[in-house]
């Protein structure tokens, strides 16, 4: 892809993803295949840093058996 690996670190593949793409990639990667619309990342500059930082958390008895599929996806995203 043309990244060194040194420019890529500690980097959110949020900001790799196309802009485009971010959206159904977020989905994507969503045990239930639909995420929360609190999750949306901040259109303010300012606010990202905030926002990075915010965790999730999910009550134990929604979330899939460890065997399910809803750990094998397969989807195609392009990068900047």
């Amino acid at each position: 892809l043309g990244f060194h690996q040194t420019d890529v670190m500690h980097q959110s593949v949020f900001e790799l993803i196309h802009t485009e793409d971010q959206q159904e990639f977020k989905r994507n990667l969503h045990w239930a295949l639909n995420p929360p619309l609190s999750l949306e990342p901040p259109t303010d500059p300012a606010a990202e840093e905030s926002a990075s930082s915010c965790l999730v958390s999910y009550n134990p008895d929604q979330l899939p058996p460890e065997n399910s599929s809803f750990l094998e996806r397969a989807f195609v995203c392009r990068f900047r």
